[in-house]
């Protein structure tokens, strides 16, 4: 039996036990009336969805994002893997809980994204759009840089928000440079730059650091609303014109683009629109990164994906 074994190493046939995260999990009645539990594990190199037969436990939802101990077996079902456990438990001390192995992080070095992102704010020449930035930045400072950036669509890991935010606002001064005539670059960069801030007060993060559902504020306002209003009170604080804390409440209030993806409110601005059309590109293409890492090049998906609701391709050619 493997002790440890990395889940993206996991193979039909493998008997494994060792610690994992709890991602997600449900009781549920089997077709003989029996409880089971319905559960998704995971590490930092990826998830599999999983069983628990007859079980009459104590672990459920509200368990999510918590290690836990585990004895099964790895099978094949309807072309994807799946675990089945033999046993599963909370995890203890005595069962050699490793952290690092079990919290995914994103492929970054966070020191050296936070300087690409600072440099980005310091070249920025409007002063009223810079010190709101710099003001919202400075009171998240290490939330900002350690938070995922979703529950688990895209950059659901440690350091997420930073990389999602650092990414796109390199493509913000670039989309900006190519539409001079039409776009205010600040606009456009502090958007983009505070676009994900109400996240911080949206999620509630595990002792791990990663989200395990919403909180409050999260379920009854949203981070699109709750980054608005923090906008607004700060831009307040520091005397910017109502017509800019108008225009950058709204560029976190449109970032979605539509209301049935989410928005509060449709782009209506220049700056909205590409805010928009970058925060969905670059998470669609960490979906697709994501999916890829269990594909083999020349196969389609296993499934539909359902961040994207399609199908998809990897190409020969790709690694």
């Amino acid at each position: 039996m493997d002790f440890y074994k990395y889940v993206n190493e996991f193979a039909a046939s493998d008997l494994v036990r060792g610690v994992y995260l709890l991602d997600a999990a449900a009781v549920k009645t089997a077709r003989n009336g029996k409880p089971y539990l319905d559960l998704t594990l995971a590490d930092r190199t990826g998830k599999i969805q999983g069983k628990a037969w007859n079980y009459t436990g104590n672990l459920n939802s509200e368990h999510i994002g918590t290690p836990v101990y585990v004895e099964g077996a790895v099978s094949e079902f309807q072309g994807s893997l799946q675990f089945t456990c033999d046993q599963i438990r909370i995890a203890e001390g005595s069962d050699g809980i490793d952290k690092a192995r079990l919290v995914p992080v994103a492929p970054i070095d966070p020191d050296g994204a936070w300087d690409d992102l600072m440099l980005i704010v310091n070249c920025m020449k409007d002063f009223d759009y810079k010190k709101v930035v710099m003001q919202v930045l400075s009171k998240h400072h290490e939330a900002f840089r350690n938070a995922p950036a979703a529950k688990g669509v895209h950059h659901a890991f440690l350091h997420g928000l930073l990389m999602h935010t650092r990414d796109m606002a390199e493509m913000a001064v670039d989309a900006a440079s190519r539409y001079s005539d039409l776009v205010n670059p600040d606009l456009l960069v502090a958007g983009t730059i505070l676009h994900d801030i109400g996240k911080l007060q949206e999620y509630d993060l595990t002792d791990l650091g990663l989200a395990s559902g919403f909180t409050a504020a999260g379920n009854l306002a949203g981070h699109l609303v709750l980054g608005a209003m923090e906008v607004r009170d700060v831009c307040r604080e520091m005397g910017v014109p109502e017509e800019k804390s108008l225009l950058l409440q709204h560029m976190l209030l449109a970032h979605h683009g539509r209301p049935e993806y989410g928005a509060a409110v449709e782009p209506a601005c220049p700056e909205a629109e590409i805010l928009s059309m970058l925060d969905m590109m670059d998470a669609r293409m960490e979906v697709y990164r994501n999916a890829y890492k269990t594909m083999e090049p020349g196969t389609n998906s296993a499934q539909r994906i359902f961040a994207l609701g399609h199908y998809i391709y990897k190409a020969k050619g790709e690694n």
